[in-house]
This record gives C-alpha cells, structure tokens and sequence, in this order.
C-alpha cells in the first residue's frame, strides 16, 4: 500500500488510476519514480494524504476523484492533468478514453516490469499513465488547447462531480400525485380508444395497433414489412384527419411515456437521502456539450402539458436557487465566427 511519507521524499510528478464500483473507490494505483503501489479500498487519510501531496497529480479521469475527495469534505483538489479529458479534447469523434487505447493511438510502449511478475491492471494503467499523458500534452500544447484543458475542461470537471454529490432534491408526494393523474388520463384514454376500435386489443402492441388502423379501419397504410406495419408517432400524426382515434392513441402514448420513463423512473432513481443522483460525462458528445446518465436529467420535458408541470417536483432547498443556462443557437454562433461573415455575426 502507498506510504505518503515515503512518497513525499520522491521526486516527480504523481500519476493516480482508479476502480470504482459506483462512487466507491475499491482500489487505486499510485505511481511515482518509476514505482507503483497499489491499495485495496484505500480509506480516508489515504486518500487526504495524496491530495495534500506536494507533487503535480496526473489522473485518469478527475471527476471521480474529485468526487470521492469531495465525499471527504476535501475542498481543494489540485489536478495537473487529466487523460481523459484530454483525449476527448484531441479526438471528441472516439468513443474510448482509456490509457490502453490512448497509448496505441499515440505509439506510448507499455511500461517495463520484471519478467514473470503479474501486474493488475490499476497498477499498469498507473505506471503507464504518466508517459501517456506526456505524450497528450505535446498535442495539447501543439493545437493550442492548454488553456481549454487547464481552464475549462479540468474546473469543469470538478463542479460536475459536486453537482453529482449533491444530486437533485425532488418532491415525492407531488410525483406521487401526478403519477396518479396520469395513471388516471390513460385509464380514460383506453376506454375511448376500445369504444373508437369497437373491440379491446393491446394499444402497446405495433402488430395489433398496425391491423386495427390498416385492416379494420381502413385508414391508408404505407409499405408493409416482414414485422408488419409501422406504426410510429410520424405516420400515425399524418393520420390524424382520417380518424378519431388516431390523436387518442397519441395522447395515451404521451401519458403512458410520462409515466414510465419519468415518474416511474425519476422515483426508481431517488437515493436515501431523498436526492437523484444523476452522471454528467464531460466525454460523450461530439459537439462538446454535457450529457446526463442514470437518470437523464436533461430530458425533462417541458414543451408539453402536462410534462411541463414536472420542473415543479425539483425544488431548490431553503435560500438556494436552481439555475438553467443554455447557449442560444451556440453552432450557428461558432459557425459565424469561424467563417467570418458579417452578416452572420451581425445576427
């Protein structure tokens, strides 16, 4: 296991690579001096110590760490580099960040250990993470991108692991409620589509939906397909005009949709503290912007009624404020600048 005080009296940057089990940091891999050391479930002065250390910290991914370190109550949480992030900077088309891919694309040998050792993989990212990272931040520097890295990307990193940590507070009993409601407008909503049909069948079902509208009712049908035909939200809305029961199968979609996917799952969602603890990956995208997994909590609707009532069910605690920003038409303004025309910029 790490010494801090031993590494403390070596020189050089540190480079640190972890395993996680959700937030849970279950095994971390410290290199330094062209020595690796390797802790199982690292506890808490483990970690504080590393983060005090006087040294340059080069990581896999920061976010983690910050967050475990955050979890601590640690404050400050000095980061040199972050591999990650930087690939992503370099290539954001790729879909895998690691040391091992990032070391292949770059032409980074393995790192040598004596023959015949076994070597877990914390330890080898770990000793292979410095060199790699060396190489990254040649590219870095030679596009220009250090600032990006050091001053946005990096911070950034940082705020969206205290985000994660702090998780968003939600309203159960008003959840609850509106589950209710909708559970209420589909039950409804069934009734009148079995009435418009004439028979029961299964509304969830495409073939059965497809033999209804096209067979039964006669309503005009595209192509059909070996599965049958197709029954999605862009043909059914072009037969709206021919039919009742076409916009109540659209509306039941709607509701029975917001039942599944948000009130049913923000609720599958909520930890013991009463707070959704969403993922945000800096690294998902091609265009940069951030995304939200586990739940996605960038996908609350808010265009539609009732839908748009659900922003209520997130309330800010006592003397706090829920900000949401966005960029206004952000490509179209990057494109003007790039391209620099007048009229555009002007716009």
């Amino acid at each position: 296991e790490p010494d801090p005080a031993k590494l403390a009296g070596l020189e050089g940057p540190v480079a640190l690579a972890g395993d996680f089990e959700g937030d849970a940091l279950i095994r971390l891999a410290v290199a330094r001096a062209g020595r690796v050391w390797l802790a199982e479930r690292p506890g808490k002065e483990l970690l504080l110590a590393l983060n005090r250390l006087d040294a340059k910290k080069y990581l896999e991914d920061s976010k983690p760490w910050c967050k475990a370190l955050l979890a601590q109550g640690e404050e400050e949480i000095p980061v040199a580099f972050d591999l990650r992030l930087a690939g992503y900077l370099l290539s954001p088309n790729s879909t895998e960040y690691t040391v091992q891919r990032l070391a292949g694309e770059y032409s980074v040998p393995s790192p040598a250990f004596s023959e015949g050792t076994e070597i877990p993989d914390a330890a080898l990212r770990a000793a292979w993470l410095l060199p790699v990272s060396r190489r990254l931040e040649e590219e870095i520097a030679a596009n220009g991108q250090e600032m990006l890295l050091h001053e946005v990307e990096i911070p950034l990193a940082q705020v969206l692991a205290s985000m994660e940590l702090t998780g968003f507070l939600i309203d159960l009993e008003e959840l609850a409620a509106f589950g209710a409601e909708l559970r209420g407008l589909i039950a409804n909503l069934e009734g009148e589509i079995y009435d418009l049909a004439g028979h029961r069948f299964n509304i969830n079902s495409p073939k059965q939906l497809g033999v209804l509208l096209f067979e039964e009712l006669g309503l005009p049908a595209g192509k059909k397909t070996k599965s049958g035909y197709s029954t999605d939200a862009e043909v059914l809305e072009g037969l709206i005009p021919h039919h009742a029961i076409i916009s109540k199968i659209l509306d039941y979609r709607k509701y029975a949709k917001l039942l599944s996917t948000y009130v049913e799952g923000l609720k599958n969602a909520v930890g013991p503290d009463g707070r959704i603890h969403t993922t945000f990956n800096q690294t998902e995208t091609r265009t940069g912007r951030i995304s939200s997994l586990e739940p996605n909590m960038q996908n609350i609707p808010i265009r539609t009624e009732p839908g748009s009532r659900m922003r209520r069910f997130f309330p800010a605690k006592a003397g706090c404020l829920l900000v949401d920003a966005d960029y206004s038409q952000i490509e179209l303004r990057v494109l003007a600048a790039i391209a620099e025309d007048e009229k555009m910029i002007e716009a």
